[in-house]
């Protein structure tokens, strides 16, 4: 709130919204479930007003807004996979929200990924993760000592004041106490680093120092690609008191019965031109099938973005997949 200057609610900064909606990605006619009209007009004038600061034309305003925004999505997926030492090219980018999907194909083919899978519920999928995930409080406390001087039996009392103060308040909440479940883990890291990395323990005393460090330097090479002898230190004790959900979440796997496929064409960029593109129904499209590129495929409260040169298939629990022709 005001939020973008096209909702028409008294924003005047240009937002990476107005750039898509000036690229042809957003519907102006319906959005956010059909309840608001895009002001193009004051878009179009936001953009226009940082475009005269730079030197910039409207349209490449539009274009240098959603590349710069493109680029810090690019640079925090590489921090989080690349530079942990994963390879992404085999792995599936997964879009979600409202916007996610319209960038997510020109990013994976950016990090050269295998495909990119919109879920089913895309829209709301962060508030489905929320729902369908199991209850937890967590309990953290510091307890900064060498691994080899760390003793079961010692910390033992400490796991149990934990987990009773955590599962204390899933009962407090009416959960069954024996329905509730124990996390144990220890946060440890060489000696004289600084970050630590979470190691989780079986049981609260039925570990060894042998099996504890094995399994923090398996999980260091995975992520950094090298271990040493250095002594670990250990720095936090976590617990976390768990209630498994019994909240599944609901798949529609079919199209909606006499929804209208093809819902018209729309200017869309590419490549810095502007092409003819069709735009598509999500609840008409039918398991199996494929379209290919360009396209916009849209439902109530998200879009999906198809440049040329991809394809995108329908799963057969309702997610798209798309990838990158050969």
């Amino acid at each position: 709130n005001p939020g973008p200057a096209c909702y028409g609610l008294g924003g005047m900064e240009p937002t990476l919204t107005d750039a898509n909606l000036l690229l042809g990605y957003l519907n102006p006619e319906a959005v956010l479930g059909g309840q608001l009209r895009l002001d193009r007009k004051k878009a179009e004038d936001a953009v226009d007003r940082l475009g005269e600061k730079v030197g910039m034309t409207m349209e490449e305003t539009a274009r240098g807004i959603v590349a710069i925004a493109e680029a810090n999505v690019l640079g925090a997926l590489r921090l989080v996979s690349i530079k942990r030492g994963r390879d992404v090219r085999a792995g599936a980018l997964v879009a979600y929200g409202g916007v996610g999907p319209v960038h997510a194909a020109r990013l994976a083919e950016e990090l050269d990924m295998a495909c990119v899978v919109i879920p089913s519920n895309s829209s709301v999928f962060s508030a489905l993760g929320c729902m369908t995930s199991d209850l937890l409080y967590e309990a953290v406390r510091t307890h900064h000592v060498i691994l080899d001087d760390l003793s079961p039996d010692d910390l033992k009392p400490i796991w149990e004041d934990l987990f009773q103060s955590t599962r204390d308040l899933l009962i407090h909440e009416g959960h069954p106490k024996e329905e509730v479940q124990v996390r144990l883990s220890l946060d440890l890291r060489y000696k004289r680093q600084n970050y630590e990395i979470e190691i989780p323990l079986s049981e609260m005393n039925g570990w060894t120092v042998q099996e504890v460090r094995g399994a923090f330097d398996q999980r260091h090479q995975a992520l950094y690609h090298y271990v040493t002898e250095e002594p670990i230190e250990c720095v936090n004790m976590r617990v976390a008191a768990i209630m498994p959900t019994r909240i599944q979440p609901e798949v529609t796997s079919t199209s909606t019965n006499g929804a209208r496929r093809e819902l018209g064409h729309r200017a869309v960029e590419f490549g810095g031109e502007k092409v003819s593109t069709p735009i598509l129904n999500r609840a008409a499209l039918t398991v199996g099938e494929t379209v290919d590129g360009p396209a916009v495929v849209e439902d109530e409260w998200s879009v999906t973005v198809l440049p040329p040169g991809h394809t995108l298939t329908v799963h057969d629990e309702g997610h798209l997949i798309l990838k990158a022709k050969p």
